[in-house]
């Protein structure tokens, strides 16, 4: 449970927001190290150096699009096989 806190905490501290906390995302070594996994739901909250004194500083990272190539993960065009219906191809 530590090694979780200790993730998001270090999630948090670099302005991240890990938003999809689950079993499935934490990946266990041998060893019982504990990793995150899975961000594909989180998000950037400012970009580096935000102080946050100036209002009109810098924008948040998602509504500055000089930084949205970094934000957004790749389109991936090959689906998911779960995400497929099950389909019997020998009554086709």
């Amino acid at each position: 449970m530590l090694q979780i806190l200790c993730g998001v905490d270090a999630c948090h501290r670099n302005m991240i927001v890990y938003r999809d906390l689950k079993p499935g995302n934490l990946l266990v070594s041998d060893d019982g190290l504990l990793k995150l996994a899975g961000f594909g739901q989180a998000r950037i909250l400012m970009e580096p150096g935000f102080d946050g004194d100036n209002d009109n500083q810098q924008l948040p990272v998602e509504q500055n699009t000089r930084y949205q190539e970094n934000v957004t993960p790749p389109l991936d065009v090959v689906p998911d096989a779960h995400s497929l219906p099950d389909q019997d191809i020998k009554n086709r």
